[in-house]
């Protein structure tokens, strides 16, 4: 699958074999074989890939295969999306060629000691103010880029490391609000054990843990991002009268498990077994208010003992909640609503590649029907092609602070 221009190329690979090498191998060939005699190199590979394979002999038989100047960048994954369906265990990557493109790449670690500080690091070095490219950055931008009119920084972030809306705000105090930041939480497979990320410097291909990799990508086409979850607010608001860090202690000064069951009329079973209660959570999450949209947070179980809600992030203590709700229908509606925003901010020209951040447990929530989210994304972008990954966490900043979010599409798309 591929579409290319004179300026600016896409193309896609993906591969369920079983082995890191063979199915890299393949996807690469694919991908290189959707290009047309016109196309020159590569310039980026994004690759997203199952915890089961070795990034680093990702990176290897990449590297085998691609031009010394091409980039990688890339992350482990809870499941892979491509125009085919929904995949686990496989690799799915994107070649991106051109003049037409310009781009950077960059990297820090310690989310887990300083996830702000890690934040900024990264966007002070796809935004160095001298001249002189960081050593942890690399360029792979044209000697025009500068004239690129459109632009976005893409994210991929150790999913089980730090505070990702603390990383967030640190990229911000870099780019300010004129850039648009999008991208999501690396995965391992529901392990929950470690995510690798994958980035490309002057002193090699590295892999790494409790690292945020940055792509400064810059166009002279427009690029647009869709963002919706379909989850709506149930019954009256709660005070987060005790909150630290992902853990919710009480909720309205009641313990916050307490709290939650009696909102939501939750059933007898749900009341009584861990396991019962999260599976429910699945199906409603936590809401706090954003600008414009709520922001979801996925409530990823319960201590029945202290009674608290384990969260996938933080709520702010002393602001205000609701509990969410959505069916199939709604969570599936608000995929095709988040790609239509995407296209509509190319100016009428069609989408040459797509990229889609969704969470984990909104593939849980969806069951049987994640194909048809699937197919609801193919059918909104004209079927361009469209690589993704199930993530622990969605990035996307297109107005105001925040930019974290949870059970929720992210589409990026570019003309």
């Amino acid at each position: 699958m591929t579409t290319s221009t004179s300026r600016r190329w896409c193309t896609i690979g993906h591969s369920s074999l079983s082995g890191a090498a063979e199915a890299t191998r393949r996807a690469a060939h694919q991908a290189l074989s959707g290009r047309t005699p016109s196309d020159d190199d590569p310039a980026l590979v994004i690759v997203f890939a199952t915890a089961a394979h070795d990034l680093t002999t990702v990176a290897e038989v990449l590297r085998e295969l691609l031009p010394p100047a091409t980039r990688l960048a890339g992350c482990t994954t809870a499941g892979e999306i491509t125009a085919e369906g929904s995949h686990n265990a496989t690799v799915a990557l994107m070649m991106l060629g051109g003049n037409g493109f310009a781009i950077d790449l960059a990297y820090a670690q310690g989310l887990s000691a300083d996830s702000a500080g890690t934040g900024q690091a990264v966007a002070e070095h796809l935004f160095p103010l001298a001249p002189e490219a960081s050593e942890t950055a690399e360029s792979a931008a044209p000697e025009d880029a500068d004239a690129r009119e459109h632009e976005i920084v893409i994210l991929l972030s150790d999913g089980l490391s730090g505070d990702q809306q603390a990383m967030v705000t640190g990229v911000y105090r870099v780019t300010g609000a004129a850039i648009r930041l999008v991208g999501g939480c690396a995965g391992d497979d529901l392990a929950m054990q470690s995510t690798t990320q994958l980035v490309s410097t002057p002193q090699g291909d590295l892999v790494l843990t409790d690292s945020v990799v940055g792509v400064r990508l810059r166009s002279d086409a427009p690029l647009g991002v869709g963002v919706r979850h379909g989850w709506t607010r149930t019954g009256e608001a709660l005070v987060v009268t005790g909150s630290s860090g992902p853990t919710v202690h009480t909720l309205d000064d009641e313990p916050a498990l307490d709290a939650y069951l009696r909102a939501i009329n939750a059933p007898a079973e749900v009341r009584e077994s861990p396991a019962a209660f999260t599976r429910f959570a699945l199906h409603h999450p936590l809401g706090i208010p954003g600008r414009g949209h709520d922001l979801v947070r996925f409530v990823t179980g319960a201590d029945f003992e202290t009674r608290c809600l384990n969260l996938v992030a933080p709520v702010p203590q002393g602001g205000l909640t609701w509990i969410m709700e959505g069916g199939t229908h709604e969570v599936l509606d608000a995929s095709g609503e988040a790609c239509r925003i995407a296209v509509e901010q190319l100016d009428g020209q069609p989408a040459k590649g797509v990229i889609a951040f969704d969470c984990i447990a909104r593939r849980a929530a969806l069951g049987e029907a994640v194909t048809d989210e699937v197919d609801e994304i193919v059918r909104h972008t004209d079927a361009a092609p469209m690589i993704g990954f199930y993530t622990y966490g969605e990035i996307a900043r297109t107005h105001g602070l925040n930019g974290f979010h949870n059970q929720t599409l992210v589409v990026l798309a570019f003309a």
